[in-house]
């Protein structure tokens, strides 16, 4: 679906607590695109100020804004209707995570870079991705330009148990761990505690691993899992 949206030029922001895999999703989607016909702009972090926001688009595209001349949104402007306009144009997609950091005249200097005005057509195409606050700032009215110029808001859910088991196997199957590394007990324990954040499924993961490799265990039990659980309470 984003990338038929990505094909028509369309815009869409991507929001859901931390953790569920908006990033991951990001990072698909780059990996998705044609370079033959798409140019991605991947901006991991939009807490920069204004000016490192537009000097870190420019930098991904090669841009050298200590030369005199035009000012930098301009600049960045001209090179975006550039790509889309060249004997084999190039689409440009901007990115940004944790949108949600953006400040207020980034979110207008990003309105600017949308258009095409000679053509009237979309210079680029914009995808933002944050937490529940990126879609609360985006239904205010301040942010009417931007949200006017995005085609969709699409939700990041946590994942159900069963893909959850399924996602702890797959990764477990990727490090080519030995198979009983983890007790399938103990995998269903840390998958009900996590409540589908991938995120949260990894961090714990991780730290009980470390714990019984510290004790000498081959293997992580339930009772491990639990003993954690009861620690994290009376803490």
């Amino acid at each position: 679906m984003t990338n038929e949206l990505l094909k028509m030029g369309k815009s869409i922001a991507i929001t859901g607590a931390s953790g569920v895999g908006k990033s991951t999703l990001l990072r698909k989607i780059v990996n998705s695109l044609d370079s033959c016909l798409y140019k991605p702009i991947l901006v991991s972090y939009g807490g920069l100020n204004r000016a490192s926001l537009l000097k870190a688009i420019a930098t991904i595209c090669n841009l050298d804004l200590a030369k005199r001349g035009l000012p930098a949104l301009l600049r960045i402007q001209q090179h975006m209707i550039k790509l889309s306009q060249e004997q084999t144009p190039i689409f440009p997609v901007l990115i940004i995570d944790d949108a949600q950091w953006l400040e207020q005249d980034s979110f207008m200097d990003l309105c600017s870079l949308f258009m095409d005005p000679k053509q009237n057509r979309a210079a680029m195409s914009l995808i933002l991705a944050g937490d529940e606050s990126l879609a609360a700032r985006l239904r205010m009215n301040i942010m009417i330009p931007i949200r006017s110029r995005l085609s969709c808001l699409m939700r990041c859910e946590p994942i159900n148990e069963k893909d959850s088991v399924e996602f702890v196997q797959a990764r477990l199957a990727q490090a080519k761990a030995p198979k009983d590394l983890i007790s399938q007990e103990a995998i269903n324990l840390i998958v009900a505690q996590c409540h589908g954040n991938k995120r949260e499924i990894m961090n714990a993961g991780a730290v009980l691993l470390s714990e019984a490799m510290f004790r000498g265990e081959k293997t992580l039990g339930p009772q491990q899992v639990i003993n954690s659980m009861l620690w994290e309470k009376s803490g």
